[in-house]
C-alpha cells in the first residue's frame, strides 16, 4: 500500500509541474513496472531547460505528456534489445552512429518537412545516452 501512495504522490507532483497524465492508471502501472527512479530518466527530456539543472519543482514543456515518457521507455527497450542482438552477431558494428546520422542529417534532406518526430521518435531522443555514445563512435 505504501508503494501505491508513493506513486500517487509522484503523479500528483508531476501533474502540478505541468506534465499531462491522461490515464492515471496506466501511469501508475508504468511506475510500478519501471520503477520511479528509472522512470525519471524518461520524463527528464520533457522538462524545461534551466542552467541550475533539474529540481523537484522544474516545469515541463508545454504539451508534455506522461505518454511521451512511456514511449521513450519503450523505444529505449526496443533499441537495447536490437543493439544486443546486433552486437552478438557483429560486435564491431557501428549501426547506431550511422542510423543517428541518417535520421538527423540525411532524412531531412531527402524528405523536407518530415523529421524524427513524424517518424515517432520522442522529443529529445538524440540526447539519450544510447545515441550520444553512438555520436561519439562508441558502443555496438
Amino acid at each position: 500500500m505504501l508503494v501505491v501512495a508513493k506513486h500517487a504522490s509522484i503523479l500528483k507532483n508531476l501533474r502540478a509541474r505541468g506534465l499531462e497524465i491522461p490515464d492515471r492508471r496506466a501511469a501508475a502501472d508504468f511506475l510500478r513496472r519501471v520503477g520511479a527512479h528509472r522512470a525519471r530518466t524518461y520524463w527528464h527530456p520533457l522538462l524545461e531547460k534551466h542552467d541550475e539543472g533539474e529540481s523537484e519543482s522544474a516545469r515541463f514543456v508545454s504539451g508534455a505528456s506522461f505518454r511521451h515518457a512511456a514511449a521513450l521507455c519503450d523505444f529505449d527497450g526496443a533499441l537495447s534489445v536490437i543493439a544486443h542482438f546486433i552486437h552478438c552477431v557483429r560486435p564491431a558494428a557501428k549501426w547506431r552512429g550511422r542510423l543517428r546520422r541518417l535520421i538527423l542529417d540525411e532524412f531531412p534532406k531527402d524528405a523536407p518537412g518530415l523529421g524524427a518526430a513524424q517518424m515517432g521518435f520522442p522529443g529529445g531522443w538524440e540526447n539519450h545516452p544510447f545515441w550520444r555514445e553512438a555520436a561519439s563512435g562508441g558502443g555496438p
